[in-house]
Parts: structure tokens; sequence; C-alpha cells
């Protein structure tokens, strides 16, 4: 999907993540996160650029952003990470780049996973605002 759809957002959020959004969305605990379209690069073979260029990658990016915060989703945006990293066909990264997106998804999920400890102790001693600084 994203590019290999034509970075056409609507069918990517209407069929996959709305259905696991509607399945889910009431489920405690569960956060879903969508991933967006990486960067792509200077080298990509030319027939795809006209279609596939980064202006395009960041308007579908801020579509499926927009679609997914209605719902409460976050996006893993990872266009900016990569946007100067090399790529031996433009659109394919090599195992540092890979490694680093992994890192900041699992630094992600710790974060979650360390502001929800926070919210249950908060609620358990009497108020969830004041473990959000609200």
């Amino acid at each position: 999907w994203g590019l290999h759809n034509g970075l056409n957002a609507r069918p990517v959020f209407d069929e996959l993540m709305h259905p696991v959004w509607e399945a889910l969305h009431e489920t405690p605990g569960v956060r879903l996160l969508c991933a967006s379209v990486h960067a792509t690069q200077h080298n990509m073979p030319k027939e795809f650029l006209s279609k596939q260029n980064n202006h395009r990658v960041q308007e579908f990016n801020g579509k499926l952003r927009v679609m997914c915060a209605k719902h409460g989703m976050r996006l893993f945006d990872t266009f900016a990470l990569l946007f100067k990293a090399s790529s031996w066909d433009g659109v394919h990264y090599g195992l540092h780049a890979n490694l680093l997106k992994a890192q900041l998804l699992l630094n992600l999920v710790a974060e979650w996973q360390a502001n929800s400890t926070q919210v249950h102790h908060a609620a358990a001693e009497g108020g969830a605002e004041a473990a959000l600084g609200e």
C-alpha cells in the first residue's frame, strides 16, 4: 500500500486501518498506530518519480494523518527521518535506517507504557488529571 496503490490514502485507511480500529477501538489498553510512507530519493527510477515523488508522499501522509487523528490514532511518520538517507534504489533502505526506525518505534511504545502506568497509578490515588499534568 502507499506507494503500491498510487499514494491514495482513502483506501489505505478504509480497507486497512478502519477495520482494525472498528474491531479494537473499545478494547482497554489498545493503541493503534499507522505507519507513514517514508521519503523517496533522487535515484528512484524515473518512471516512478512523477507519481511517487516526495511532494506526493507528504500529501499522502498528511491525508492519512488527518483520517487517523479523527479516530484517535497516531501516525508514525518516518518521512523526515529518511529524507536525506541513502537508498540503493530510491525507495528501500538498508540495515541502519531500518534499525533506527525500529528503535524509534520501540521508544514510542515504551513512552506509551510509561504514560499508561502513570495514569493508572494516579487514577488509583484519586485523579488521572494529576498524572497527565492537567
